[in-house]
């Protein structure tokens, strides 16, 4: 159901963060308005705003080839349905021929009897009366399950010894600023965990000769690609 227009700023949001979070996903699943299939009481039919209700999600969370997903994209869908469930935002799944409802038994699992099981996607549904609000999706179990399938090797020591530059409490350097400020969320400091991956993002992306020489609109740069790639950073 490769059919796009109108998906409410919700969804939309929810649909940026995980393509942030999951950047070879497959979107052959994917879909937001309704076609010819869907029924006419469908979310997937636009609202009285002319926006979409529901979004659904493909399973390929890592691009693999298995229709329903892998265990690993497994292990990644149950960790979004957490996250996803975790939001007041969140209205209903369904998925594996099961649906779940905010409304009804704090999110207790159904068997879901319509004509598509739902197998190869998830459809994702949000409160009409909070499609407007678009801030962006926490994905705390997400990272999580991330973090655990593909663990971060530690940065080279170039990298730890500018990481002690930066977040130097006593006498920061004034350039150091801009860089802190990227790796803030809500006024908090990532934490060192945290901050690695990303530094290890740089060396990997050929940053790190470029820092430490001192090209710090360079490095910056780099950060900021970091940043975009786990979709911003969760401190503590």
């Amino acid at each position: 159901m490769a059919n796009w227009g109108g998906l409410n700023n919700a969804l939309a949001a929810w649909r940026v963060g995980i393509n942030a979070l999951l950047p070879n996903r497959s979107t052959r699943s994917d879909g937001a308005r309704a076609d010819g299939n869907h029924a006419s009481t469908s979310q997937h039919q636009p609202d009285a705003d002319g926006t979409v209700d529901a979004f659904d999600e493909d399973r390929n969370f890592l691009g693999s080839s298995d229709q329903d997903g892998n265990a690993a994209e497994d292990r990644i869908k149950a960790a979004l349905d957490l996250d996803f469930m975790a939001d007041r935002r969140a209205h209903l799944i369904i998925s594996d021929r099961k649906i779940r409802n905010s409304e009804i038994g704090n999110w207790r699992i159904r068997d879901y009897g319509g004509d598509s099981p739902h197998t190869e996607h998830t459809h994702r549904q949000v409160h009409q009366s909070l499609e407007d609000d678009g801030r962006p999706w926490k994905f705390t179990h997400t990272r999580a399950v991330l973090n655990a399938l593909y663990p971060p090797k530690p940065p080279p020591e170039e990298l730890m010894e500018l990481d002690d530059v930066l977040w130097d409490k006593a006498n920061p350097p004034a350039w150091a600023t801009p860089y802190r400020e990227l790796l803030t969320v809500d006024g908090v400091e990532a934490n060192p965990t945290v901050r690695n991956i990303l530094m290890h993002s740089m060396r990997v992306a050929g940053e790190a000769r470029a820092a430490v020489a001192g090209a710090k609109e360079e490095i910056l740069a780099a950060i900021g690609a970091a940043v975009a790639e786990l979709g911003g950073t969760d401190a503590g």
